[in-house]
């Protein structure tokens, strides 16, 4: 049972000498698949949502082709990314459409930024 339990200590220490590790001396490694998949999951407040809006956002800049899809009826993640205006979310615009007689199409629901 004491094997289950993480040792914690000097874990603060630990993260910030992490932390101030010089870019520099950190060896990139080559991804191993060609498709990397990041899911972000976890108590409501804790930050998902601002995380996943620059995490997204920086490897959009360094030329990586990102899809973020975001499940917060909030659209906390999307507002991040444009400036605060919320995108409209699959299931209201589907719901719209529906109610139209029309067909979702990817346009409707996907958004492009900054590439």
């Amino acid at each position: 049972m004491k094997d289950d339990v993480p040792n914690l200590k000097d874990f603060d220490q630990r993260l910030r000498d992490e932390a101030n590790e010089d870019l520099a001396d950190i060896i990139p490694a080559e991804a191993t698949k060609k498709t990397q998949i990041i899911a972000i999951y976890g108590k409501g407040g804790i930050g998902k949502s601002f995380t996943l809006a620059n995490l997204s956002h920086m490897m959009a800049e360094q030329g990586k082709r990102v899809l973020l899809i975001g499940c917060d009826p909030k659209s906390d993640t999307t507002s991040l990314l444009f400036g605060g205006k919320a995108c409209p979310t699959i299931i209201e615009t589907s719901t719209k459409k529906k109610l139209a007689g029309e067909e979702v199409k990817i346009g409707d629901v996907c958004f492009k930024r900054g590439g």
